[in-house]
């Protein structure tokens, strides 16, 4: 007797041997030709841990592309200067001095007067708000994503628990456009 698997290949049951589906494989013949006499293999049986795991991995991929798609693709330097740009930010629109260092990166940028100065610190102000927004809810729906379907009992429980998931995140996606 022979049991599929997941992995393109198939047990022989009475020695425990993991066969590849390979047409050269000897054993792979044997299994063809008890098929051919009319047998049928066992399926495998429903693992739901490794498909729980395969929906946390998709979870958080679909969570990093959904953030990655509302914020856009940063550049490193981007990246790297961001919280120097947000604490200036804050700092322009508290009215607080100015260090040189503050006051070096807005001559570089070409921001001379008050007015371009302003409306530079509330564009960041608000790109931050933006982002928070997007992350928070986002980091939200990925969780009562992942706790459903760490409830799940079975695959199929796995696969509405991701369904149910990603039109809830689809919907909030919509709504923030």
């Amino acid at each position: 007797m022979y049991e599929l698997t997941r992995e393109n290949t198939v047990i022989r049951l009475s020695e425990g041997l993991c066969i590849p589906f390979d047409e050269g494989n000897s054993d792979y013949a044997a299994y063809q030709s008890w098929c051919a006499g009319g047998n049928t293999p066992m399926h495998p049986v429903a693992n739901t841990e490794a498909v729980r795991a395969e929906a946390m991995e998709a979870i958080d991929k679909y969570h990093a592309e959904t953030v990655q798609r509302l914020v856009g693709n940063p550049t490193q330097i981007e990246k790297d200067t961001w919280s120097f740009k947000l604490r200036l930010a804050r700092n322009i629109a508290s009215g607080q001095q100015l260090d040189k260092l503050e006051s070096a990166f807005l001559t570089g940028a070409g921001l001379m007067t008050d007015d371009a100065i302003s409306g530079w610190s509330q564009a960041c102000l608000e790109k931050a708000l933006f982002y928070a927004r997007v992350i928070g809810i986002a980091e939200g729906l990925r969780d009562e994503a992942r706790q459903a379907v760490i409830s799940a009992t079975s695959e199929e429980e796995i696969s509405i628990a991701i369904s149910v998931s990603r039109e809830r995140a689809e919907s909030a996606e919509f709504e923030m456009e």
